[in-house]
């Protein structure tokens, strides 16, 4: 559970005494001992990890303690090329506009190295990737798969 995260400087086990909201809940609300965090693309965490946790943490803060204990981000993951964050209580407006923002900063940005980067797609599945870091996924597995 404990992993470093190198753009935070922070372990697992501090991002979420820090960003309590970066806590994992399953589907029905119960918390789990990891955070969602660490499951967002590494180019993506990367390029704004830090500054997605941030923002979040500027309106979660705000929020009265009755919302705080039902608002939980379930997941956080790659969806059509792109970051998809599901929470499990309909989110307040500002915190859905900053999470809705990544989510299109994501299509953007190299999902491996955080660079500018352009979409593509293989056999209807979206890879959202720089031209070097296509490169080297193309030789490495995506072309693999192809033969």
């Amino acid at each position: 559970m404990n992993e470093y995260y190198d753009e935070l400087d922070m372990t697992e086990e501090e991002i979420i005494k820090k960003y309590p909201f970066a806590r994992k809940y399953d589907y029905s609300g119960n918390p789990l001992n990891s955070s969602w965090y660490g499951d967002i693309l590494k180019g993506w965490r990367k390029a704004f990890g830090k500054k997605l946790l941030e923002e979040i943490a500027e309106e979660y803060f705000t929020l009265d303690n009755e919302l705080k204990s039902k608002w939980n981000i379930v997941e956080a993951r790659e969806k059509y090329g792109g970051l998809r964050i599901d929470t499990v209580y309909d989110m307040p407006k500002k915190l859905y506009y900053i999470t809705d923002s990544y989510e299109d900063i994501s299509i953007h940005t190299c999902q491996e190295c955080g660079r500018p980067c352009r979409q593509r797609t293989v056999e209807d599945w979206i890879y959202t990737l720089c031209d070097e870091c296509w490169n080297l996924s193309f030789e490495k597995n995506i072309g693999r798969r192809l033969k």
